[in-house]
């Protein structure tokens, strides 16, 4: 999200947002993981959010993969769907907060492997990630059982013209995000170099400050 909290967030920002949170919401249903909502309520430090069931079991080297994997999810998203970067930022700081752990014994493979399953996961599930994002949208909540029927495809769901114009848009201001910064797509996939190739084999807390700035310690996306 943008840094000043001046900033008034519009229609296509609000289907930015919930793309970002039900990347994250479908994930955790793909992986087992029990959800309480998804919701793209906005604060001084979020545009949304996700809520996991509580596990008062051990936290050990599954668990942490699979937070992980939920996490990296929404990190893909931002390239995958155009979405403006910045969502993202804290999610790196979770992503590296559980690599840091000491219970996975290879954080550099286990990063590298989670952040490209989360990427073909997200290339694999757009369909379904837009249909919850639409639903998202249109109520700003869903509890884990409503995600999870439109996930499955138990429940129809149509795309409004404002929602597609909407997406259009979010990858015009992505275009010019990038062109700002001198990046352009790839000549021969029409792709940019999404985030799996730009922070796979580095830091992801200090590459991502130095995109975004400091990431707040307390923010969860």
């Amino acid at each position: 999200m943008p840094e000043s909290r001046d900033y008034v967030r519009d229609y296509v920002d609000e289907v930015g947002a919930a793309i970002h949170e039900a990347a994250h919401a479908c994930a955790a249903l793909y992986i087992g993981v029990e959800l309480q909502y998804a919701n793209i309520t906005e604060t001084d430090t979020r545009w949304g959010s996700v809520q996991l069931a509580e596990d008062n079991g051990p936290f050990d080297a599954d668990k942490a993969r699979k937070y992980i994997f939920v996490t990296a999810c929404g990190v893909l998203a931002e390239g995958i769907f155009y979405l403006p970067q910045g969502g993202a930022k804290s999610d790196f700081r979770g992503i590296e907060k559980y690599l840091r752990l000491d219970i996975i014994s290879d954080p550099h493979r286990a990063r590298r492997d989670l952040m490209w399953g989360a990427r073909s996961f997200v290339l694999k599930h757009q369909h379904q990630i837009l249909r919850v994002a639409q639903e998202l949208q249109n109520h700003g909540r869903l509890d884990g059982s409503a995600v999870s029927k439109i996930y499955h495809g138990q429940e129809k769901v149509f795309f409004t013209a404002e929602f597609i114009n909407a997406t259009k848009e979010l990858e015009k201001r992505f275009d010019e995000e990038m062109a700002a910064r001198h990046i352009s797509r790839d000549e021969k996939t029409g792709m940019y170099l999404d985030y799996f190739d730009v922070f796979a084999d580095s830091n992801f807390a200090a590459e991502a400050e130095k995109v975004y700035g400091e990431c707040p310690a307390d923010s969860k996306n």
